[in-house]
């Protein structure tokens, strides 16, 4: 019913049509505040204009569009010279970036006038005009009144569309601080389209969308035509409005305020925070969310309108004076001081319906005597009387303050709103009111509930010639309600319950009926209702409803039981007792049957009430999740697959050394490689050596890997063979395949029982990938592998293309397969040795210790489960758990954490601040609301463990940018604020979105760092918000509670202190002028292998590792590019590597060497980084010029300087090489 009003509603908005889709070639016009010069011609970005003063001497033409460089101010008044037409609009916005400009109207009334104009759209940009900002003398008028957007017809005729388009304004005020209710004082604007006078002057087609307007003294949108009260209008009104998706809030006076307005539409608008007086003392404290005068033939739907304060009036949205059909409906009315529902005097055929009140009108009227000490209830924010006590509805005979005649309201209505009155936000009983003033008559309150809580009160009150025709019928009261003798009415109820979702709450939803509501089917049928509900239920065309904004639909059997008698699948219908699947509105219960019910790894299941019957289960799949939108009651499981990792990944699991390759294949029966308990003693002494076994009796077995080689090439491959017994080394060959063929094949082996170093010569006929194979053709005994190399011969010079002696790490099996794990589920009171063997948890061989362990935070240290003992998993908290000998399932038992609340968990503040938590719900969770905990605030980054990077695994930064997915149960880090604090995981925050590693829209760059096969990498993100120093959320610093062996990262280009980033954003532009210190952690004597994949790059924009000791740049972004280096000494810092993001072939002759960073790393140590080779000089001044130390120095990648003993305080370092001086200010401790 939503988009049929839609068309009813737009019958009668009817805007002038127009297409933009002229011939007309589109001018652009550019305009740069930094860069630009009015004396250029505008056509091109590096053509710009300068000024706002240019565009307003210029003419343009329909279709043209004027663009204002992204993130720039622009100082003055935009006054438009021309206007477009019913075919093209001329349009100003913006271009460079997705950062907004900002027009600031300093010493101006208005940051534009558009006056007389028609066909513009103005989008994407800031309006700003502080008189605290005034710098010159200002225009005239600008005293008193300040706008943001500014637009009269004057006397011009008809003007048509006009289009506002994410435009944000913000701190519009005037000179003056001070006034009175009635003076123009300190009154500032968001929007304004005025014109004045009677006659064909006024705006046809007016469109705000998208918008944000806050911190402004008096009104958000003022949309008026202004004719004297003493002669009434005609058909002059400003005409077709459209007002919607727009955000208003901490706005001084009202947000909206029309005064003779037709044919208008506001939807989807959130307007908050009116009557403000909490950012600027020239807020004027008072006003509604919306008001109208004079106003017909509108509609206020699907808004949200709260938190209105003021002395009076001060409502949610009301109907002012003289309106008529205007239709308020859909809304939520939240906690506004004057009420929800208010008429003025002289409206006609006016409706609030289907709407959602909370709270509203709990505004007490001063009293004499009454104190701000005594009473501060009576007072407004800025310590003015309330002159009006707070209405839930008020229809009044109020028609102006300037001797009109009162005239009441009369053939309104009020019907099917859900009125709730519980406590103010502070907590206070509310006293509210419903008025009817005099002359007031034939207005209809029908089908409403007002629900009022104990301690609250609703008064019912009317003036003593209020007419005899206001009609209270079919309303469900909390209480006893207004005698029938008051009202006009009958079939009330009473001192009923509507049994509410959830009655006290603050969301909409929390007011829906439940089943067996006496409201449902107990309204009467009211003609032209709108059709749908406020939760878009569709109404019966011609039979009673439900009292209250909620129509429950009795279709709907609220419980689905499961009887499991096709199977177990929790989402077949046969296994439900409405052959249906249950959904988010569905109560299920589960007995005990023969299948009790499971949730596969891929189904998203989602249910309001669940009851789970004794000795019945709920059995949840790892990669399935569960939601529950109310209570749950009973059992269920939650099973979470992790693997068992005992040594090396991708060998067997009893493996305990790590090759430095892992890409081998085997092929054969019974064949294992390389075998456990290897010892040293290869073929070049005390080296390690891999086994190839043959337990079979197949034809052969063999090891391989592949290789690409280049056409017309001559390689050499060796390998070195050991048998088991003297008579069986004959069995073994090398081969080079080409597919399956055999292209070259070695000599076999000799008898005898020592090392033999096998070798053959092949000459690549094609550049291809070529399989060099070890063989072994027959027999059973197995034999030693080492020294397996492909050597390109013919290249000039020797190149050893692959080799791989398996010099071996050993691999302590206690570091390899732990997983961060959390209980989905209140598991608690359960025994240690039965968890463990239920799910074949690891065990020490010579302690009582478990492989269920928790991380202290103070300690840096890991406490593990006891056996024998009896143990809670925690809920939020997270456990670090590794499997004994198989891979399969870890499975939590227990009740489901329900709570509106969501799950609360303290962390602590002492030693590295890292706390280990996890996922309590059986659901995924977004990280990015959850990092908005405050007690995170300092860094905004959880860190998960990702068992493929490094040795034995490596934590993987997430900053909030990366909108990281946390699966049921998922454990992981987050380090806490210094002052503490706890963390709340949100109810509301559930989902089933599993796509954790989901492709990126976003430009960025990842930098890998492979050695000996494993790899750790470093991501780069370019973005439109992000700046060269340190931004909360978008940088992910190296985790600190652990040091892994080998590692890759970054440090910032601006404000570097030393800190190792995982993760670091920088802006979305200028990518030539970045140039990113890397830092490398790597052993010696160890081939470090560094590539890069860039995502998303502008065309032509390429990625270059620059390597300061080797004087070389190696382009990463291609394909199988990469730079390989064998460190001779141990690296573990920043200023060898640097990132270019550049569209230029770089060399040592055209990048500039000394990308310098200087930080301390203590009070008596500066640390110099990113220097080239030459001498340089560095000098230290304090504050007042003076000169506290100098060295000289021969620079190298990385020098520190030791300080002399100085007084805390702020220093400045100048550092001089032959490329130039660069300056940094330090802070001594």
């Amino acid at each position: 019913m939503k988009n049929s009003f839609k068309i009813y509603l737009f019958s009668l908005l009817i805007f002038t049509n127009f297409m933009i889709c002229s011939s007309q070639e589109v001018q652009r016009y550019y305009v740069d505040s930094t860069n630009g010069s009015d004396d250029n011609n505008g056509f091109l970005e590096g053509a710009a204009w300068q000024s706002i003063g240019k565009v307003n001497q210029s003419t343009f033409l329909p279709g043209d569009e004027i663009l204002f460089k992204s993130g720039q101010e622009f100082f003055g008044k935009l006054i438009p010279p021309s206007s477009g037409d019913s075919s093209n609009l001329i349009i100003f916005g913006k271009y460079g970036g997705n950062e907004r400009p900002t027009i600031n109207g300093k010493n101006y009334k208005m940051c534009i006038d558009a006056s007389a104009k028609e066909y513009i759209e103005f989008k994407d940009l800031i309006l700003k005009n502080d008189a605290s900002e005034d710098d010159a003398t200002i225009e005239a008028g600008a005293d008193e009144k300040r706008f943001g957007f500014y637009a009269s017809v004057g006397f011009s005729g008809i003007k048509r569309n006009i289009t506002l388009n994410n435009i944000k304004a913000y701190k519009i005020y005037p000179t003056n601080a001070s006034g009175t209710e009635n003076s123009d004082s300190y009154k500032g604007y968001g929007f304004q389209f005025t014109s004045t006078g009677l006659g064909e002057n006024y705006y046809d087609g007016i469109t705000i969308k998208n918008c944000e307007i806050t911190d402004i003294g008096y009104v958000g949108i003022s949309i008026n035509k202004w004719i004297p009260d003493t002669n009434p209008p005609t058909a002059q009104y400003q005409q077709n409005v459209d007002i919607n998706n727009n955000n208003l809030h901490h706005i001084g006076g009202s947000g909206m305020v029309f005064f003779n307005v037709q044919n208008f539409l506001i939807e989807n608008n959130v307007v908050t925070y009116t009557g403000d007086h909490s950012l600027n003392s020239k807020q004027h404290g008072r006003g509604s969310g919306f008001w109208s005068v004079r106003s017909k033939d509108g509609v206020l739907q699907h808004n949200e309108f709260s938190h209105a304060r003021g002395a009076a009036d001060s409502c949610g949205a009301h109907i002012d004076i003289e309106n008529d059909n205007v239709i308020v409906q859909y809304n939520v009315s939240y906690d506004n001081a004057g009420g929800f529902a208010e008429f003025m005097g002289a409206n006609t055929n006016c409706i609030y319906r289907y709407n959602v009140s909370i709270n509203d009108g709990f505004r007490v009227k001063w009293s004499n005597g009454a104190t701000l000490q005594s009473n501060p209830e009576m007072y407004t924010a800025s310590g003015e009387k309330n002159t009006q006590e707070g209405k839930i509805i008020w229809l009044s005979d109020f028609t102006g303050f300037d001797g009109q005649t009162n005239i009441g309201s009369k053939n309104n209505q009020v019907y099917n709103n859900t009125i709730y009155i519980g406590q103010d936000t502070n907590g206070d009983d509310i006293t509210s009111l419903i008025r009817f003033e005099n002359d007031t008559d034939s207005n209809e309150v029908k089908n409403n509930i007002f629900y009022v809580e104990s301690e609250s009160t609703l008064n019912f009150t009317k003036s003593s010639t209020a007419g005899t025709n206001n009609v209270f019928s079919n309303n469900l009261y909390s209480n006893f309600g207004p005698s029938n003798s008051f009202f006009v009415g009958t079939s009330d109820l009473t001192n009923s319950d509507p049994l509410f979702v959830n009655r006290g709450g603050v969301t909409t939803a929390d007011y829906k009926l439940t089943l067996g509501s006496p409201a449902i089917d107990a309204g009467v049928f009211i003609n032209n209702n709108g059709g749908q509900d406020y939760w878009e239920t569709s109404l019966s065309e011609n039979l009673p409803t439900d009292i209250g904004a909620s129509e429950f639909d009795n279709s709907i059997t609220t419980t689905n039981t499961w009887n499991g008698v096709v199977n177990t699948s929790f989402t077949n219908a046969g296994n439900w007792s409405r052959n249906e699947i249950p959904n988010a509105t569905d109560d299920i219960i589960i007995p005990s049957v023969a299948n009790d019910p499971i949730i596969g790894p891929t189904t998203g299941a989602e249910v309001n009430n669940i009851t789970i019957e004794s000795d019945a289960n709920l059995t949840v799949s790892s990669g399935g999740s569960l939601i529950v939108h109310g209570n749950s009651s009973g059992d269920v499981t939650y099973n979470r697959t992790i693997d068992y990792i005992g040594g090396l990944t991708g060998y067997p699991a009893d493996s305990e050394i790590q090759t430095t390759d892992t890409s081998w294949l085997i092929a054969g029966t019974g064949f294992t490689f390389p075998a456990k308990n290897v010892a040293s003693g290869g073929a070049a002494s005390s080296n390690w050596y891999v086994r190839m076994e043959r337990s079979g009796t197949g034809n052969f077995a063999y090891i391989e890997r592949i290789y690409p080689l280049t056409a017309g090439e001559t390689y050499e491959f060796k390998a070195s063979v050991f048998p088991d017994a003297a008579d069986q080394k004959t069995a073994y060959t090398l081969r080079v395949m080409d597919v399956a063929t055999e292209v070259a094949a070695s000599a076999t082996s000799a008898t005898g029982s020592t090392w033999e170093e096998l070798s053959i010569s092949y000459t690549a006929a094609e550049t291809k990938n070529y399989k060099f194979r070890v063989q072994k053709t027959w027999g059973n005994q197995g034999a030693s592998i080492d020294n397996y190399s492909i050597v390109c011969t013919s290249c000039d010079p020797q190149e050893t293309v692959y080799s791989d002696d398996f010099e071996a790490v050993y691999v302590n099996d206690n570091l390899k397969g732990w997983y961060l794990m959390a209980s989905p589920v209140a598991h608690s009171n359960f025994s240690v040795d039965t968890f463990t063997a239920a799910n074949d948890i690891a065990t020490s061989n010579s302690n009582s210790n478990v492989a269920i362990a928790t991380y202290g935070t103070s300690s840096d240290n890991w406490s593990y489960f006891l056996a024998g003992a009896t143990r809670n998993f925690l809920p939020g908290k997270g456990y670090s758990i590794k499997k004994a000998t198989t891979t399969g399932t870890v499975s939590f038992t227990g009740t489901l954490h329900t709570e509106d609340t969501g799950v609360d968990i303290a962390l602590s503040s002492g030693g590295n601040r890292y706390n280990l938590l996890g996922n309590p719900y059986t659901s995924y969770i977004n990280s990015a609301p959850f990092l908005a905990n405050a007690a995170l605030s300092e860094t905004e980054t959880i860190w998960v463990y990702d068992q493929t990077l490094s040795t034995n695994g490596s934590y993987v930064a997430k900053p909030l940018v990366e909108d990281f997915i946390l699966a049921p149960g998922q454990g992981f880090f987050v380090k806490a604020n210094l002052a503490g604090g706890s963390v709340n995981f949100a109810e509301t925050n559930q989902s089933h979105t599993s796509d954790t590693f989901q492709k990126t829209s976003k430009t960025e760059v990842k930098i890998q760092l492979s050695v000996n096969g494993a790899i750790q990498y470093a991501k780069l993100y370019y973005l439109n918000t992000a700046t060269t120093g340190f931004d909360v959320g978008y940088e992910g610093e190296v985790f600190g509670g652990t040091t892994d062996e080998f590692s890759i990262y970054t440090h910032l280009l601006t404000d570097n202190v030393g800190k190792k980033y995982q993760v670091q954003s920088l802006p979305n532009s200028e990518y030539e002028s970045m140039v990113i210190p890397v830092g490398v952690k790597a052993a010696a004597n160890k081939e470090i292998i560094i590539s890069a994949e860039a995502l998303n790059l502008p065309a032509g924009v390429n990625v270059f590792l620059e390597d300061k000791q080797t004087d070389t740049f190696t382009r990463l972004d291609e394909a199988n590019s990469n730079y390989k280096i064998t460190l001779i000494e141990d690296l573990d810092g920043i200023g060898r590597f640097y990132l270019h993001t550049t569209s230029s072939d770089l060399s040592t002759n055209n990048v500039k060497q000394d990308h310098i960073s200087i930080y301390k790393t203590n009070n008596f140590t500066l640390r110099i980084v990113g220097l080239s080779k030459g001498t340089a000089n560095i000098k230290l001044y304090n504050i007042f010029g003076k000169e506290m130390m100098r060295a000289a120095f021969t620079s190298q990648a990385v020098k520190e300087i030791y300080l002399p003993k100085l007084a805390a305080g702020i220093y400045i370092v100048q550092l001089k090489t032959a490329a130039g001086t660069s300056n940094k200010k330090i802070i001594l401790n």
